[in-house]
């Protein structure tokens, strides 16, 4: 049963009116002014008044109603929306709703596009929406392209060939609805390594380098620079000049009592930088004269020292030495020729 009646009786007897078998809780005639209420069961909406009562003339006033089938809320599709307010939720046998597409789809116009309640469920909604197409957004230069659709949501990710770098901020287009790719044109440009010079810093330290892009490399302490300080990514992904090197230093080497007879005294020198000592007079040198700055930064040999010997003891001591060496050499003369005279004595 679609509905259950009630009955509210009164004193006059009028007619004997037959409703509908399928109306529950039904007399079989009503008196003059008898009302009936009506209530729809679960899953029904009424159309008409829920109240009617029996007058004069032997009819129902108003029209008896009617309980209709109804259907729950329409379905959602991903390429089209409701074009009717669907405000009300409720929606009677033989309600029909009509669709339109999404930004981003384009309508078939020789397809459907609504759908109908019968008998308490909606109609298959016809695919009548497709998606528009933003065209081939063509190859980029020393690239490789993820995907070959080009309709809307679509995205299309690039990755570029080894040595170069992609210049813009994202690395894929994407299918908007008005038919355009997002995020403009891609670019792969040759790019510059970080340059390696050991023993320095930079500014504006990077992975990779884009062409035109400078490099200013300093030193750290006690090392020196060798080549330009600032270096600029050349359009071949070279650096122009090539990267200095900061070689390391030696310190100027002190040695009292001493003059530098080969080379330069400075604040620095480089590897294999060579300096000759020779020390002032009354000094004897102790070492080598000759040192040379090492790729460690030291002094190899070590750097020598100046020692004071006063000239009268210095004569001495060479006095003595030639002294001792003619009475050895005297000696040794000496039992050479007694030798002899001996050996002649013998033979006569």
């Amino acid at each position: 049963m679609d509905w259950t009646i009630y009955e509210e009786y009164s004193t006059h007897f009028q007619q004997n009116y037959q409703i509908e078998t399928r109306l529950s809780g039904f007399g079989g005639s009503y008196s003059l002014n008898s009302a009936v209420r009506f209530e729809c069961q679960p899953g029904f909406v009424m159309k008409g008044s829920s109240s009617i009562i029996c007058n004069i003339n032997s009819r129902w006033e108003p029209d008896i109603p009617q309980c209709l089938s109804t259907c729950g809320a329409p379905p959602l599709s991903y390429f089209a929306v409701l074009e009717e307010d669907s405000a009300s939720h409720i929606y009677v046998d033989g309600t029909t709703l009509h669709y339109k597409c999404k930004p981003g789809y384009e309508r078939n116009p020789s397809i459907n596009n609504s759908i109908t309640c019968v008998g308490r469920s909606w109609s298959a909604l016809a695919e009548f929406c497709s998606p528009i197409s933003c065209g081939d957004p063509g190859e980029v230069i020393h690239a490789e392209r993820s995907n070959s659709q080009f309709t809307f949501g679509s995205k299309i990710f690039y990755t570029c060939e080894q040595g170069y770098e992609m210049m813009t901020l994202t690395n894929f287009r994407e299918c908007r609805a008005n038919g355009t790719w997002s995020n403009g044109e891609i670019i792969c440009s040759v790019v510059c390594q970080r340059p390696t010079v050991p023993n320095s810093r930079f500014f504006a330290i990077k992975r990779v380098y884009f062409p035109n892009e400078v490099v200013t490399v300093l030193c750290d302490k006690g090392f020196v620079l060798s080549g330009s300080s600032s270096i600029t990514c050349s359009s071949v992904g070279q650096w122009e000049p090539s990267p200095p090197r900061c070689n390391v230093t030696c310190q100027f080497p002190e040695v009292a009592n001493a003059e530098v007879k080969l080379g330069f005294k400075k604040g620095e020198y480089l590897e294999n930088d060579i300096l000759e000592f020779e020390c002032k007079n009354g000094y004897t040198i102790s070492g080598s004269s000759a040192i040379k700055c090492s790729s460690e930064g030291r002094w190899r040999p070590h750097p020598p020292e100046c020692k004071y010997y006063p000239i009268p003891l210095i004569i001495g001591i060479v006095v003595g030495v030639c002294l001792t060496a003619a009475i050895a050499f005297g000696l040794w003369w000496y039992k050479t020729k007694s030798k002899s005279g001996l050996g002649s004595r013998n033979t006569i």
